[in-house]
């Protein structure tokens, strides 16, 4: 069977490695060595594959992807209650960046223009369904619209409060 590339693969089945490549472009691996600590060969290292029984010519090192997935397995383990703290943790982080985002301000303008691009990626998922296409493409584009949709739910949250005018 023909391996499916990177991008269409869920997110669960991609090795750390691949998807370090992924979160860290080329031109951004000394600005994450820098913010993470450490060198930027150290970050290249942790984009390839380390070796291991099954491919003992790696040439990369473990990284902190593959710690966290240790991690999880461990919690899983040993402690299976706690694993919702490990997906909240990381849901509220996501969350506090969308709230941030939600406090910039923006114009009656600019926000007519989110709102029509809102409805227009929510059609996209809509056609999406009606053509049969693969749950990847359909998550990818859900994904996106529900994103832009949240920003402008949390702007509306924010203003009915008081915080922040339109």
């Amino acid at each position: 069977m023909k391996e499916r590339p990177l991008g269409e693969k869920p997110v669960g089945d991609i090795e750390p490695h691949d998807l370090m490549r992924l979160l860290i472009p080329d031109g951004k691996l000394a600005s994450a060595g820098q913010m993470l600590g450490v060198s930027e060969s150290q970050v290249s290292k942790w984009r390839r594959e380390p070796a291991s029984d099954d491919n003992v010519n790696g040439t990369g090192y473990v990284g902190p992807l593959d710690r966290l997935d240790r991690l999880y397995d461990f919690v899983l383990l040993y402690c299976p209650e706690n694993l919702p703290l490990l997906r909240d943790r990381y849901a509220a982080k996501f969350d506090q960046h969308l709230s941030k985002k939600a406090g910039e301000p923006i114009d009656q303008g600019e926000l007519e223009l989110r709102l029509g691009a809102g409805v227009r990626e929510l059609s996209e998922v809509v056609a999406l369904v009606i053509e049969g296409s693969s749950g990847r493409e359909l998550r990818k584009q859900w994904e996106a619209a529900k994103a832009r949709i949240e920003e402008i739910v949390r702007r509306r949250e924010k203003a009915d409060f008081g915080f922040q005018k339109w």
